[in-house]
């Protein structure tokens, strides 16, 4: 298996508005996300897969158009090497998340698919509707995981190739 096709777990980090800003910088940023609350997490995705959630289906299919992942004063988040950034979402951000895949994707008008999302893009994977299940339902349910207005998700997938699969046995 290559790296790049290593199944790598998307994790959720809760962080107050502070943390949030705290960063843009390298020397607090990576210490931060270790000491965070992590609030959900997501097994089973290969980024190539993430991407095509994130980047085709809530987007392209669903026209959901998130604002640039960016600190107060469009300063650069800093992610550690071992992290990719999907998302970093605020409560109005994880609202249209879930409002527009429940009615897009959960909606009992919605036509059942022949193939896939993944394998509409050429991926064969074993139990490919329930990973895309998972998935949409994953990000879905990130604003319940709020407790305060001013809270922030940062949202990353390990880049390493063993993808933090211990938190998934």
């Amino acid at each position: 298996m290559h790296e790049e096709d290593a199944f790598n777990t998307i994790t959720t980090f809760r962080l107050t508005y502070p943390d949030y800003c705290s960063l843009s910088d390298p020397n607090i940023a990576e210490s931060l996300l270790h000491d965070s609350e992590q609030a959900d997490h997501l097994c089973g995705y290969t980024t190539e897969m993430c991407d095509i959630l994130t980047d085709v289906v809530l987007q392209e299919w669903f026209g959901l158009r998130l604002p640039p992942s960016k600190l107060p004063g469009g300063l650069q988040i800093f992610v550690p090497p071992h992290l990719r950034l999907v998302y970093c979402l605020d409560y109005s951000s994880a609202r249209q998340v879930m409002t527009r895949i429940r009615s897009c994707y959960f909606s009992r008008k919605r036509r059942p698919p022949d193939l896939s999302i993944f394998a509409g893009y050429g991926l064969s994977i074993p139990a490919d509707f329930q990973l895309e299940r998972e998935g949409l339902l994953f990000l879905a349910r990130q604003c319940d995981h709020f407790r305060s207005n001013d809270d922030y998700l940062f949202i990353t997938q390990c880049v390493y190739p063993d993808g933090n699969a211990q938190q998934c046995k």
